[in-house]
């Protein structure tokens, strides 16, 4: 029997709390991880958390992590920090619930959720996370640190840049590019391209301001 790889996760707060559940029903089918804490800086004196970052720069020994802070632009800044260490190896957390094409390309430190589908052709980044019951047709590109919430769907030929957040139940249809760091809001759905660094909101989704 393989020996389960030791994994920690970055953060400590809700989207945390659910990867590990990810990872409790990962192991249900063929124990894979062992699970042995938090890293996070904001809550040194919680007794799950090993500590801060600096536990994990200053770890030798191979260990996995993944990041499960839900702002994509702080889980970005975290990933590029911890980053500097090679012994940290960044895992992928798929829920055996969801249902991905084999035709699917993927970087590391990825999390998706139950009941989520990702179908043929598509490409998803590193550090994304795809919450529960989204949609992802064919040939989409989906760039690093983006976040998909709850019941999103993004139609065929869709590309999203980096760190795109897309809201609960939102659309993008097909054909669209939604730039580097653009925010859509839950509900909108998305007709026109869509420029980075900009808020959309609506049906149809209009630009409603800068994301940030």
């Amino acid at each position: 029997m393989t020996k389960p790889k030791d994994i920690v996760i970055i953060g400590s707060s809700s989207l945390a709390k659910e990867t590990v559940w990810i990872i409790d029903t990962v192991n249900r089918r063929g124990r894979e991880w062992n699970f042995i804490g938090f890293v996070d800086d904001k809550k040194p004196d919680d007794a799950a958390v090993l500590g801060g970052d600096e536990w994990l720069l200053s770890r030798k020994e191979e260990i996995y992590a993944v990041c499960a802070i839900g702002d994509n632009a702080t889980r970005k800044s975290v990933v590029d920090k911890i980053s500097r260490n090679p012994s940290v190896k960044f895992a992928n957390i798929i829920s055996p619930q969801a249902i991905i094409s084999p035709r699917v390309l993927m970087g590391a430190g990825n999390i998706i959720f139950p009941n989520s589908l990702v179908t043929v052709d598509v490409t998803i980044g590193s550090h994304v996370v795809i919450n529960g019951n989204c949609n992802v047709s064919h040939d989409c590109v989906i760039g690093d640190f983006c976040c998909l919430s709850p019941g999103a769907t993004l139609c065929g030929n869709v590309t999203l840049g980096g760190g795109v957040f897309i809201g609960a139940g939102a659309v993008v249809i097909q054909g669209l590019a939604v730039g580097e760091n653009a925010l859509i809001g839950a509900g909108a759905v998305v007709i026109g391209n869509a420029d980075a660094e900009s808020l959309y909101v609506g049906i149809p989704a209009r630009t409603a301001g800068h994301a940030r």
